[in-house]
């Protein structure tokens, strides 16, 4: 196992695709020791400052990660210490003309601790990114694409447990322990014998009730989301928040923990008015309370992905799509070109990347110039990121006549167990015979609707 820097391996090997023979492929794999799954809320900044770790380290283990980090997405795997890469030949090919997963090179499994934060992440359904809800008996953001865990209010001991009075706060009053089986769509419910047909996280699901609507009344308890404006700290050291000597005075020497109006009065960044990054290991004259953030640690392998069946999108230079697994599908086709190798892939595609990318383990590199044009677009409301763009079809021998084909996790996926990382679905076109290409990743399958292939681009992942 030939083992390389995470940076020379994207430099060094980007023109490297295929192995000395056609019927191998060369993948990569990136593993660090210390990892970070990232969650609702995370900047590098607040990263940087519950690990006690420079932003700008934070960004030199994850060349992913832009400029201004604001390219950060929920699950995404974070190196939180220098990343190595692993290079295998893999045979692809075989009688039933699948990719083999045998490689010619031994495999070591390193141990990863990963990094969590405990607490909570959500009060209410404003603190959360994108399609995500507050789940109010986590206070965690999550998906819920069934309805079915959020908005759903606590009450006693955790659970939802509504009550046969009419002042119920989600449901309808009328029901509740009465076991009549007479209790319609939204009707408070005990269990399955209140309601016309099931019991649902304590309100009937089922038939609406359209004979009335004068003498039950559905009242729902809004949560209203609050913000708080911070008030900056003044020059005069409060020992409970921060240390004094560097608040607005720009000179760029605050130590961790050190008061301050911006970035300017700190060696690391300003957060909330006090400083990240190094401590001042010369004077301990000063205390300060801090809040404690829990972490745990467990051994794990770098990620749970299917090897080389995830794709992941950080970036127009930073992304991955399927194809073949041999240029022009040719190891599938008696090494001559197929001119619907997109569509016969469908089934048996990897993952190529621009570079060797954590998130996508086992995953090739895209052909050298194959990649002319891409545009990297987010719509953070609807949770879903996308690139779209143009290819040079003659890189990876795909044939003018190949009129393209769709990529997608739909059912059992094609290909099987392909998915995007940190999303739950995700929609790929490859389109030969107009040198185009797109792909989105989304939160929500509206977003990234699997029956439309015959449209192409535009009209499954169109510009913003």
């Amino acid at each position: 196992m030939r083992v390389l820097s995470f940076i020379t391996a994207a430099a060094a090997l980007a023109s490297t695709v295929v192995a000395n023979t056609e019927t191998s492929l060369l993948t990569y794999t990136v593993s660090c020791k210390t990892t970070y799954i990232v969650q609702n809320g995370d900047t590098c900044s607040k990263i940087g400052k519950n690990f006690n770790i420079y932003t700008s380290k934070i960004k030199k283990w994850n060349p992913s990660i832009n400029a201004g980090c604001t390219n950060l997405y929920i699950d995404q795997i974070l190196c939180l210490s220098a990343p190595t890469t692993q290079s295998s030949a893999v045979v692809i090919g075989t009688s039933t003309t699948r990719p083999s997963t045998s490689t010619k090179t031994s495999s070591v499994t390193a141990t990863t601790t990963v990094l969590t934060l405990a607490g909570s992440q959500c009060t209410t359904n404003d603190d959360c990114a994108g399609t995500r809800c507050c789940n109010l008996f986590t206070n965690q953001c999550v998906l819920d694409p069934n309805g079915t865990i959020c908005d759903i209010i606590p009450t006693g001991n955790g659970a939802a447990q509504p009550t046969s009075s009419s002042d119920a706060t989600s449901c309808y009053a009328g029901s509740y322990g009465l076991r009549k089986g007479d209790g319609y769509n939204g009707y408070c419910c005990k269990d399955q014998s209140d309601c016309l047909d099931d019991c649902l996280n304590g309100s009937c699901n089922g038939p609406v009730n359209t004979k009335t609507t004068s003498t039950a009344k559905k009242t729902s308890t809004t949560i209203k989301k609050t913000t708080t404006t911070a008030t900056s700290p003044t020059t005069t050291a409060n020992p409970d928040t921060c240390y004094p000597g560097s608040f607005g005075l720009r000179n760029g020497d605050g130590y961790r923990g050190y008061c301050c109006k911006d970035q300017s009065d700190c060696k690391d960044d300003c957060i909330k008015g006090s400083c990240n990054g190094p401590v001042n290991t010369k004077t301990s004259s000063i205390s300060v309370t801090k809040t404690v953030i829990k972490t745990t640690t467990t051994a794990a392998t770098p990620t749970s992905a299917p090897t080389g069946l995830t794709v992941q999108i950080s970036s127009s230079k930073d992304f991955c799509l399927f194809l073949p697994p041999s240029p022009g599908n040719k190891v599938d086709n008696g090494g001559k070109q197929d001119i619907d190798a997109i569509a016969n892939s469908e089934k048996f595609a990897v993952a190529f990347c621009t570079k060797p990318n954590i998130n996508a383990p086992g995953a090739g590199l895209l052909p050298d110039g194959f990649i002319t044009k891409a545009t990297y677009q987010t719509n953070s409301a609807a949770g879903f990121v996308q690139v779209r763009g143009s290819i040079d079809i003659a890189a990876y021998s795909l044939s003018p006549k190949d009129e393209g084909g769709q990529y997608d996790d739909h059912g059992a996926g094609s290909p099987p167990l392909s998915t995007c990382a940190g999303y739950p679905y995700y929609v790929s076109l490859i389109e030969p015979n107009t040198a185009t290409f797109c792909i989105r990743c989304c939160e929500t399958y509206n977003d990234c609707h699997a029956g439309r292939s015959a449209y192409g681009c535009d009209r499954v992942v169109p510009a913003l």
